[in-house]
């Protein structure tokens, strides 16, 4: 049977990466006074959008020569912006807000991917330039 030793746990890739986050908790809890959980709470809630977001991105680094999107954040905001003035605030948008998100989405990496291929644009450089634009 093994026995536990202090040492071994120090050399495991995970755990200066978990510290790190455990002290970053602390840290946001004793400067909020105490109301670090609704902090966390927070960062919870979006940290789905961002695991979308990194898996679309781990997509595109895996699928060619190990190219970002540097779109995504410009985006990102302009869906939401769409989005959000499709709703008007009202449930009943919901469906046309969804709609005009998702389309904005697809054009911009419509327009990317023709400014790759058709101009042969390094990657890097035209979702870049996209980015900007938008």
């Amino acid at each position: 049977m093994k026995t536990f030793e202090p040492t071994r746990v120090l050399h495991q890739p995970w755990f200066y990466a978990t510290a790190g986050s455990l002290l970053v908790w602390i840290i946001i809890v004793g400067y909020s006074g105490g109301s670090g959980g609704a902090v966390m709470s927070a960062a919870l809630n979006y940290s789905v959008y961002f695991a979308i977001v990194g898996l679309g991105q781990m997509i595109v680094m895996a699928s060619g020569a190990g190219n970002i999107d540097l779109s995504v954040p410009a985006n990102i905001t302009l869906a939401a912006y769409l989005s959000t003035g499709q709703m008007q605030g009202a449930d009943a948008g919901l469906i046309p807000g969804i709609a005009a998100g998702l389309g904005s989405g697809i054009l911009i990496g419509t327009v990317n991917a023709f400014l790759i291929i058709a101009f042969r644009i390094p990657p890097m450089v035209a979702t870049l330039a996209c980015g900007l634009v938008l």
